[in-house]
């Protein structure tokens, strides 16, 4: 009898463990051609939302969001200005509370169990505009479990930053 509970328990471990920590996407005005910019600012609007989490958007982690996008950025030919941008960075932080459930079993009687995991989920959105026109013409969001540890606070971050990058085009020879 223990054995069929163990190895649900089990199974849900793997899979978990097997599971992405957070999926990241992005979306473009496909009338632009971004690589037509060469030069970005990031904006402190980030700092005006009463709404934001105090815990997630403390100063710690809206300069670490930001030297990870710099970084993404220049790798990718841009370069940062303070006067005249061609492109305006801006970026949001969210959390909301998750719930994941699964059941594991039969579907009836003593061998049907339900595991539920709550847990707290962030977003980071970055949406670029053109300076110029004011409009949006990219945006790429990364979502996933908070991490609590402080230990990788920046790595994590900067992992999520790389990934909303990942597609964005180079201005660099030989880069996507």
């Amino acid at each position: 009898m223990k054995l069929k509970l163990f190895i649900p328990a089990i199974l849900i471990i793997i899979i978990s463990a097997c599971s992405p920590s957070y999926m990241a996407n992005s979306d473009y005005d496909s009338a632009v051609n971004l690589r037509n910019f060469q030069t970005f600012s990031l904006s402190d609007e980030y700092k005006n939302k009463s709404d934001s989490d105090p815990i997630l958007n403390n100063e710690f982690n809206m300069e670490r969001i930001k030297t990870a996008i710099r970084r993404e950025l220049t790798v990718k030919g841009y370069t940062e200005v303070e006067e005249d941008p061609q492109m305006v960075i801006k970026f949001y932080t969210r959390v909301k509370d998750r719930q994941q459930v699964q059941n594991m079993g039969t579907g009836f009687g003593p061998y049907n169990r339900n595991f539920v995991k709550n847990y707290e989920e962030s977003t980071t959105i970055v949406d670029i505009s053109d300076a110029q026109t004011k409009k949006l013409i990219w945006q790429g969001y990364v979502s996933g479990e908070v991490s609590n540890s402080r230990n990788n606070r920046e790595a994590v971050i900067t992992e999520k930053i790389r990934r909303i990058f990942r597609d964005y085009p180079s201005r660099v020879a030989n880069q996507k």
